[in-house]
């Protein structure tokens, strides 16, 4: 009996919007239990990279990990193995546990590549992880805001200021934010043998500055904008309303992490936050933190704000 390549929640969105037999058929050639190799070529030259897993405490988290390229590596096609500097201070520190399920975003923003992997958990230690993978696909290079690393700047392991609300700096970074990542994950189907195994994921969103809408000191909105039609990030939202995001300052190295939970909006159902588009995500925060110089980079915008377009 034949595997869904698409879990109940990411069906659910794409019949909405009319295009799931195409992605039934799309699904079953582009998404695969290994890495490609050009895939694993594209991992082995990274300086950075996005992780989304979840805490003791089961809270969502989205996190980046730096190094210099060859960090990462893969040693065969169902398998990548990252060299851990993660820093005390990241909500991620000292969380990774054998068997625990994590998603991976490898993005090149020079060029605007970007794939996804997401699997298990293999073995973990204060610095190395090595990850099995279940699921890896491509992605299109749209709305990602080209960047190169223009300086270095050593990363020291400080206190986290725990953020309850979003306010000052924090409301500051992310009206000026034209970039976001964003951690979801499937809740497990129960009883059925042809769904997918519940899993992970972790995504980028971007568009002008100000895409990303704040609604009140706990709320944010932002257009869900037309895209490859997988729909990973809401289809989870649509099993699991557990969600993260992930913010970084590009200039000073800082990352804003939150915790909360993501509901989707559709505007056949009624006016939306941010008007002139088929659907919103309502994310609403529980929890967050905010690290200072917790990457090692300092980037240049060298390509100018990626526009939107409406869906």
């Amino acid at each position: 009996m034949q595997t869904q390549p698409f879990h109940a929640g990411e069906r659910e969105v794409q019949t909405r919007v009319g295009v799931a037999d195409k992605m039934a058929a799309v699904g079953e050639k582009v998404l695969r239990p290994y890495l490609i190799e050009q895939h694993r070529a594209f991992y082995a030259h990274l300086p950075m990279l996005l992780v989304a897993s979840a805490d003791c405490r089961d809270r969502l988290w989205a996190t980046a990990l730096y190094g210099e390229p060859g960090f990462v590596a893969s040693p065969d096609e169902r398998t990548l193995s990252v060299k851990l500097s993660l820093s005390a201070s990241d909500p991620l520190f000292m969380q990774f546990t054998k068997g625990q399920r994590y998603a991976v975003l490898g993005l090149e923003f020079s060029s605007r590549r970007r794939n996804r992997a997401n699997g298990r958990v293999i073995a973990a230690s204060a610095d190395e992880l090595v990850l099995e993978v279940e699921q890896s696909f491509g992605n299109c290079p749209k709305y990602i805001v080209p960047r190169e690393i223009c300086a270095h700047s050593p990363v020291d392991a400080v206190q986290p200021e725990a953020i309850s609300s979003l306010l000052g700096p924090v409301a500051e970074l992310i009206s000026e934010a034209d970039t976001l990542f964003i951690a979801s994950r499937a809740a497990p189907a129960v009883g059925s043998l042809t769904e997918p195994m519940a899993g992970y994921d972790i995504s980028h969103r971007g568009g002008v500055v100000g895409f990303v809408h704040q609604l009140d000191t706990h709320t944010l909105a932002f257009a869900d904008f037309r895209g490859n039609n997988f729909f990973n990030t809401l289809g989870n939202i649509m099993t699991d309303t557990e969600t993260a995001l992930l913010f970084i300052d590009y200039q000073s190295g800082d990352h804003l992490h939150l915790n909360g939970e993501a509901s989707l909006l559709w505007a056949d159902d009624g006016p939306l936050p941010v008007a002139g588009y088929a659907r919103n995500v309502l994310f609403r925060m529980k929890s967050g933190y905010w690290v200072k110089q917790a990457s090692p980079y300092r980037w240049a915008n060298t390509g100018g704000g990626q526009g939107d377009t409406p869906a």
